[in-house]
């Protein structure tokens, strides 16, 4: 996953040489720069079934057969810059981090046909990772520069990078078609599963200007977004590591008042998410079966959103 990470941060230098947003109805405006602290929710689950190739045969299985639950529940903290080149084009970064380990439960099923489960359990969630976004607006405007209430229409694109890592603790596991059966309590540390996404895109935004509160919203579509993914089940001895590709998308919305000429409060939602698919690697590493190789299909499907309160300054 190195190569991935490096791949993201050299798109991510490269959107640096475009252009974002200036100030509303003004020829030129200072780098406005924000910190941020507040709450980053959602899931990312991925699922398994379909065609099955091993030992050079293939078969097909249904699907789904296996599908997982990560969940996504953490404080966040995080930062940006809003640099304006010129009157017309700007450039927005930032990046945000989980401030906190403790992520919800891991939701498991194995499913013994279609519509008949198998296999239910539940985990503890421990969650680190942080995600990086860039991107260049040029911007229009609709009412004239010189209006009351300045209103600009916004195109451009960006590039988002996000990087997860959970640890799966404490498997609590029954058993659905034989209730009377004990569940299966397995204490530490059982599965640890790393998400790598790369998704850039193309963005449309929207800004008006309202004496001292200011207000951008944009929508940005990924017609290609790559994803990596790597789950280790300890307690089965299987590594799994899957590329996919799919398409996904992101919003943003912003309110901000001024309380100064310098100083500035602001409120921000974010939402992502993606549907994508590939082909999923495995190998037991341990127990019987060690060196034993297959592939299977695998789809990623992720959902997250963010809200924060951030403060920040007009250099």
């Amino acid at each position: 996953m190195h190569a991935f990470r490096k791949t993201a941060a050299a798109v991510l230098t490269l959107c640096g040489l475009g252009g974002a947003m200036p100030a509303p109805g003004a020829e030129s405006s200072a780098p406005r720069l924000w910190a941020a602290a507040g709450y980053w929710g959602g899931d990312a689950t991925y699922s398994i079934g379909g065609r099955v190739v091993m030992d050079g045969e293939t078969m097909q299985v249904h699907d789904p057969l296996s599908e997982l639950k990560f969940p996504v529940e953490a404080a966040s903290f995080g930062g940006g810059a809003d640099i304006p080149l010129g009157r017309r084009a700007e450039l927005r970064l930032s990046a945000f981090g989980i401030g906190s380990s403790d992520s919800g439960t891991v939701e498991n099923r194995d499913w013994l046909e279609p519509g008949v489960l198998w296999v239910e359990s539940e985990s503890d969630a421990s969650l680190s990772g942080y995600s990086l976004n860039g991107d260049c607006v040029w911007w229009f405007d609709l009412n004239g520069p010189t209006a009351m209430t300045p209103i600009q229409f916004g195109v451009g694109g960006g590039v988002f990078y996000q990087s997860l890592s959970w640890d799966v603790e404490n498997l609590d596991q029954w058993y659905p078609l034989e209730p009377g059966l004990p569940h299966a309590i397995e204490p530490g540390l059982v599965a640890t599963y790393e998400l790598d996404v790369l998704m850039p895109y193309l963005e449309l935004a929207l800004r008006a200007q309202f004496e001292r509160v200011r207000c951008v919203v944009s929508a940005g579509l990924a017609p290609y977004v790559g994803a990596e993914d790597e789950d280790d089940h300890m307690l089965r001895g299987i590594l799994a590591r899957t590329d996919a590709d799919g398409v996904g998308g992101l919003g943003e919305a912003r309110l901000e008042y001024d309380l100064t000429p310098q100083v500035f409060l602001q409120l921000r939602g974010n939402v992502f998410g993606f549907v994508a698919d590939g082909t999923e690697k495995d190998r037991t590493y341990a127990g019987p079966d060690a060196g034993s190789t297959w592939t299977i299909e695998h789809e990623i499907d992720v959902f997250q959103y963010q809200i924060a309160v951030a403060v920040g300054m007009a250099l």
